[in-house]
């Protein structure tokens, strides 16, 4: 299930976003039994999709960035090549069904053209050949029914010193998930801890868990508990393909980050992290000023929404040359594109939930107590990270 890492400069900073979340709610809801086998790339095993329960909101859920280009198509005038194709099952009522979409971007994969909804039956195969019009070569669903799986009992690595794996036990789910009992031995606060699952010395999967809006993930002391994603691999049978959990894979606690900006076990993770410290305190400032400057006046969510998109990019390069500094064997590039993600995806995030806002009667639908509401969250979010920074 590794397909949910994109094009490999971006795998990091997309799991930061994308994956995590998708993960999390996997983990919260109760398997339906059904799982769609995707057939994204001709001559290549196919990949498995628990069908969820909810569908789940545009931007996230499995991304494949290994897809067939159509050859005989060619892409119109002004436009951005299709860089990802999304795949989400989930349950309408008694019927399986699919959305299909492509992302493009010249730098982040934020823009996204629906293909199309499809109904899919248990053992029949689809082909979604409206993606040839993104000149994209079909793909594959077949929908099929999984008895909830689990698998041996993985391994752990811990190359943390303050991190107590304290317990490990099965989840039930369409594909095999562990819970983690983690303990803070510290008497600081974690932001963040980085996990990998890891087969035969290779990566499967790799997730980065942390806390929301600048809050601690696992305060001092304190105990957590973590849903971990194991891989799935599509097994040759005498009828095609069956899912399958491989053995003997391995829980790698690659890294963990502390509130104070301090770090144990690999560095990448740990400079990646900073980096969108960087950029949410960066973009936060600018997002909670525009919107103080919209309470005091008078604007609509169309002036406000052009705004916020043509906000600026810009952030102190000496924030970037003192990380630099402190992870000299990361590349800058590296370290830059951190950031701007992270300015990128929480000036997304202002968007949407602006765009979200409905006019009702009462005091939720009115636009400027929303308006109001919004520059609090961001505003306390700013607050707890400088909080943190503060106690550096």
């Amino acid at each position: 299930m590794n397909r949910k890492h994109l094009i490999a400069a971006l795998a990091i900073t997309l799991s930061f976003f994308a994956v995590a979340a998708a993960q999390s709610q996997q983990g919260r809801t109760t398997p339906t039994g059904f799982a769609i086998e995707v057939t994204y790339f001709e001559g290549r095993p196919p990949a498995y999709e628990a069908v969820r329960r909810t569908k789940l909101p545009r931007g996230e859920g499995s991304w494949f960035g290994l897809f067939g280009r159509d050859k005989d198509w060619s892409l119109p005038a002004g436009a951005q090549p299709v860089s990802a194709v999304r795949v989400v099952p989930y349950l309408d009522g008694e019927t399986v069904k699919v959305t299909i979409s492509v992302l493009r971007g010249e730098k982040f994969l934020d823009l996204e053209d629906m293909v199309g909804t499809y109904t899919v039956r248990e053992n029949e195969v689809l082909a979604v050949d409206s993606l040839r019009d993104f000149g994209v070569e079909p793909f594959k669903l077949k929908l099929i029914r999984v008895e909830p799986q689990t698998s041996d009992v993985p391994t752990i690595l811990n190359k943390t010193k303050s991190l107590e794996v304290v317990g490990i036990e099965p989840i039930v789910a369409t594909f095999p998930r562990y819970k983690l009992t983690l303990h803070n031995l510290s008497d600081k606060n974690i932001s963040a801890i980085k996990i990998n699952i890891m087969r035969d010395g290779k990566l499967d999967l790799s997730g980065m868990s942390q806390g929301e809006e600048g809050e601690p993930l696992v305060k001092a002391g304190s105990l957590k508990e973590l849903n971990e994603m194991l891989a799935t691999r599509a097994e040759p049978t005498a009828a095609g393909y069956s899912p399958v959990s491989p053995r003997a894979q391995q829980i790698v606690i690659a890294t963990l980050m502390f509130e104070d900006g301090s770090y144990e076990g690999e560095a990448e993770p740990a400079a990646t992290y900073r980096g969108h410290a960087i950029g949410n305190k960066t973009e936060l400032k600018r997002v909670v000023a525009l919107l103080g400057e919209a309470l005091e006046g008078s604007t609509s969510i169309e002036n406000l929404r052009t705004k916020l998109s043509k906000l600026s990019y810009d952030f102190d390069e000496n924030d970037l040359a003192a990380l630099a500094k402190a992870f000299p064997e990361i590349d800058r590039n590296k370290l830059q594109t951190s950031i701007e993600a992270s300015i990128h995806w929480l000036r997304k995030d202002a968007v949407d939930h602006l765009d979200r806002f409905q006019p009702t009667p009462g005091p939720s639908g009115d636009f400027r107590v929303y308006l109001r509401t919004m520059k609090d969250r961001y505003a306390d979010w700013l607050f707890r990270l400088d909080a943190a920074n503060n106690s550096r």
